[in-house]
């Protein structure tokens, strides 16, 4: 989203506590709107924010399903403990995903 420039303010025809307050209001929409001296002070707003879909392809870390798997007729087999160990840790990923869809949504509905 882009926003028209803000024209200069008319240096005659209003009262100095006119102008002022006239001053403050343009430097305010131009920090929110990224047109100001900085860019410290933008506003996000609604429509300006873009999710990135979820990569299938790479590597979950930190994540502990096991090791205790044993080798049969050259074939490896998880164990009881290793399908213990992954419904646990599915658990607590899913209970992120949730936390964080309810910040995300929180996030959102601030924006609305």
């Amino acid at each position: 989203m882009t926003f028209a420039a803000m024209p200069g303010l008319p240096q005659e025809g209003l009262t100095d506590a006119e102008y002022r307050l006239l001053s403050a209001i343009k430097q305010n929409i131009e920090e929110l709107t990224g047109q100001g001296r900085t860019t410290t002070h933008i506003a996000v707003l609604k429509g300006s924010i873009a999710t990135e879909g979820i990569s299938t392809s790479g590597t979950v870390t930190g994540v502990n399903i096991g090791q205790t798997a044993v080798t049969v007729s050259g074939q490896t087999i998880p164990t009881y403990d290793d399908f213990i160990s992954l419904a646990n840790t599915t658990q607590s990923l899913i209970n992120e995903v949730a936390s964080l869809r309810n910040t995300v949504n929180a996030l959102i509905s601030e924006l609305t």
